[in-house]
């Protein structure tokens, strides 16, 4: 065992090789990691490779009992837990987070798992919750939720005009007050146009026919066809 500028603690710590400017805390940590330099190796057994496997792991930080155990050649990876990324070998820049949690191969790379419901693909920057694992994300998506038994909650606000004072283009709220879905447009909130009390169709122009689908247009005030504008007749 060669250890340069290391602070190695525990039996059998960092035995088989070398752990340059690396902190091997923990029986079995580190203890096959024949090559490895600037790790920080916490735990029994964390980053204790593979007995006859020569490793060469580089700034990995494993927290936890046998966090990242399996680990042989993979880099910049951050795994806490118990037993966190214990089935990573060769894979990098992972971030893992909670008990047993692992990446979705043992070679995968750029993946985050946080608790087993949050996925990330690091190399995209998008996020999918309730997702298998970061590889099920949507490859067009920057965000996806999944679920079969629950719906989207949007922030439930009375009167975002007045409530959001800066609003984002873009920007959606559920209005309390109106039991309608808005939508900040840049210049002002719009209704998505539907809700409580049917269909709001709005100052809009038809791109094509408008199937009523049997269903009445209740109460106009002035209806206009083909540039003709008059008084709406009575609904039966």
């Amino acid at each position: 065992m060669t250890n340069g500028a290391a602070v190695v603690i525990g039996t059998y710590a960092a035995e088989e090789g070398e752990q340059s400017d690396s902190v091997v805390i923990g029986r079995f940590a580190g203890r096959y990691a024949s090559n490895g330099f600037q790790n920080v190796f916490l735990g029994n057994n964390a980053g204790g490779g593979t007995t006859g496997v020569t490793t060469s792991p580089h700034y990995n930080t494993f927290v936890g009992y046998g966090s990242g155990s399996a680990i042989v050649d993979g880099d910049n990876n951050v795994f806490l837990g118990n037993q966190a990324g214990n089935t990573t070998t060769t894979g990098s820049d992972n971030i893992l987070l909670g008990d047993q949690v692992n990446a979705s191969a043992a070679t995968a790379s750029n993946e985050l798992n946080i608790g087993d419901t949050i996925f990330g693909n690091l190399a995209t920057n998008a996020i999918g919750i309730g997702v298998a694992d970061a590889t099920a994300i949507d490859t067009d998506a920057i965000l996806e939720l999944d679920a079969t038994d629950k719906g989207f909650l949007a922030p439930r606000v009375s009167d975002p005009a007045t409530a959001i004072g800066t609003p984002a283009t873009g920007m959606m709220a559920y209005d309390t007050a109106t039991s309608r879905y808005q939508y900040y447009d840049g210049g002002a909130w719009q209704d998505f146009g539907f809700g409580v009390g049917g269909d709001n169709l709005g100052n809009h122009t038809a791109t094509t026919d408008l199937d009523m689908n049997n269903n009445n247009i209740v109460n106009p005030t002035v209806i206009s066809f083909n540039g003709t504008t008059g008084a709406a007749a009575p609904t039966k």
